[in-house]
C-alpha cells in the first residue's frame, strides 16, 4: 500500500498544505489564507485563531485533493516565519495577539541589548547584533509595556513549534530555530543564563 509524505509551511499570509509519496512526487496541495493587523505604525500581528482554523481547512482539502487515505501518511513536518512570538500561559492559551517577525517595536529593547557590551557577548550567541524582530527584545518590549501579560507567560514558542504542539500535545524546537532567538549560547548547546535574566524569564 502506498505511503505519503505531509508538509505544512506557515507563512506570513497563508499556510500550505501539501503531500508526498515516497519518491517525493507531489500529490496534491491545498492553500487557506488569513489576515495580518497592523496596530500602529511599525506593529504587525496575527490571530493564532486564524493559523489553526486555515491549518485544520488545509490539511483535509489536501488529503481530499489526493484522494488518498488518512492512515498512508507516515510523517507530518511544519515549517513556518521565524521570529514571530507566541506568549502561552499555564493552561497552553495564547496570553496576547502573536507578534509578527516584521514588527519593529521593541527597537528600542534592541538597543539596550547591544549596550549591554561584555555580557551580551558573554553569551556567545550566532547572531553578533540584536535586531527589533527576535525574540528578546520582543520579551523586554511586553515586560515594560505589558506587565500583566508578561506576568501571565508560561511558555514562549515559534509559529511552527506551537502549530506542532496544537497537532501532537508535544511542546518543543529545534536548534537552528532557536538560534535565531537570542536566547540559545550555540556553542554550548543550552539556553543562556545571561539573556534569560536580560529578558525576565526563566528555564522550566
Amino acid at each position: 500500500m502506498a505511503k505519503y509524505l505531509m508538509g505544512i509551511d506557515a507563512g506570513t499570509g497563508s499556510v500550505r498544505v501539501a503531500l508526498f509519496d515516497l519518491r517525493g512526487q507531489n500529490r496534491a496541495y491545498d492553500i487557506q489564507e488569513y489576515a495580518t493587523t497592523y496596530p500602529r505604525n511599525g506593529w504587525a500581528e496575527q490571530d493564532d485563531r486564524g493559523w489553526w482554523e486555515a491549518l485544520k481547512k488545509a490539511i483535509p482539502e489536501c488529503i481530499k485533493k489526493a484522494g488518498v487515505d488518512v492512515e498512508d501518511i507516515v510523517a507530518l513536518t511544519c515549517d513556518a516565519t521565524t521570529n514571530t512570538i507566541v506568549f502561552l500561559d499555564e493552561n497552553d492559551e495564547t496570553v496576547r495577539t502573536p507578534i509578527l517577525w516584521m514588527d519593529v517595536r521593541a527597537t528600542e529593547e534592541a538597543a539596550e541589548i547591544d549596550r549591554l557590551g561584555d555580557k551580551y557577548a558573554a553569551a556567545r550567541f550566532y547572531k553578533p547584533n540584536s535586531r527589533a524582530d527576535i525574540m528578546v527584545p520582543k520579551c523586554m518590549w511586553m515586560k515594560k509595556h505589558e506587565p500583566e501579560n508578561f506576568a501571565k507567560i508560561r511558555k514562549i514558542m515559534l509559529p511552527k513549534d506551537y502549530l506542532a504542539y496544537r497537532l501532537s500535545g508535544v511542546h518543543c524546537t529545534d536548534y537552528s530555530d532557536a538560534s535565531g532567538m537570542l536566547l540559545l549560547d550555540v556553542k554550548n548547546r543550552c539556553w543562556s543564563r545571561e539573556m534569560m535574566e536580560i529578558c525576565g524569564i526563566t528555564e522550566t
